[in-house]
């Protein structure tokens, strides 16, 4: 009997950024993780900051030109990825940046995670760095 459970993770924009920006490292991975979501084979989650924060990453990439960043900005657009709002998150997040010494853009991402109870990837050595003694924290290079 086939079960209908799909995997869930929550990924922040250092891995969206390996989406579009083909010369950084593990992108085989991240490449990996987009197509079991396109596939129906995992379910993604993410603040809302992501949008912002990987078109941000995107612009200030040399290798990409506005174009490319537009048509990324397109394509993400229409992965559909479940979006969490802020206010969902809020206090969490404030708790994680000071409990984490990080910035409160990345426990955002690592405030979605354990609110919904769902595994974060992170591409971010240094947030990884931060946050690897929690049990739902996944380096993308290790996955």
């Amino acid at each position: 009997m086939k079960s209908n459970f799909i995997a869930r993770y929550v990924v922040d924009a250092s891995v969206a950024v390996k989406w579009y920006s083909k010369v950084e490292e593990d992108t085989r991975k991240a490449d990996a993780l987009l197509n079991k979501y396109i596939e129906g084979e995992c379910a993604l989650l993410a603040p809302s900051l992501i949008c912002y924060e990987l078109i941000n990453a995107l612009c200030f990439n040399p290798n990409l030109s506005e174009i490319d960043v537009i048509r990324a900005s397109e394509e993400f657009s229409k992965l559909e990825i479940e979006f969490v709002d802020f206010a969902n998150v809020q206090s969490e997040a404030i708790s994680l940046a000071f409990e984490k010494g990080i910035t409160i853009y990345d426990a955002v991402y690592v405030a979605t995670s354990k609110v919904y109870s769902i595994p974060l990837i992170t591409a971010d050595l240094k947030l990884y760095d931060k946050i690897k003694d929690l049990a739902f924290v996944t380096f993308l290079a290790n996955l």
